[in-house]
């Protein structure tokens, strides 16, 4: 894995999609809209997603309240809690990602 990093776009996703797939890229670009709704859906309901193997799990958390500083006129706030996603690469990636060449 070269040190350069590339941001993949949703339209870089649908073209290789498509590519793979044989389908044209208006269908493709169907599907993935479809799987990120139902995504979203399932972490709005509060629920975790497993892709095994494939991806990894995206975990629905609830973080604490937490003391912060406003820096620009140096008082204390409170950060309420609030819903969020953690995402844990699956092992079988993570070991390809690292692999010693």
């Amino acid at each position: 894995m070269s040190t350069e990093s590339k941001t993949t776009t949703k339209k870089d996703l649908i073209e290789l999609l498509s590519e793979r797939i044989g389908l044209d890229a208006q269908k493709t670009g169907a599907i993935i809209e479809e799987f990120t709704a139902v995504l979203a859906e399932e972490f709005i309901r509060g629920n975790s997603v497993v892709l095994r193997g494939n991806l990894g799990t995206f975990k629905a958390i609830r973080t604490k309240e937490k003391k912060a500083r406003n820096i620009k006129e140096n008082t204390a706030i409170i950060i309420p809690p609030r819903n969020d996603i953690k995402f844990s690469l699956s092992t079988e990636i993570f070991e390809r990602m690292n692999k010693k060449y």
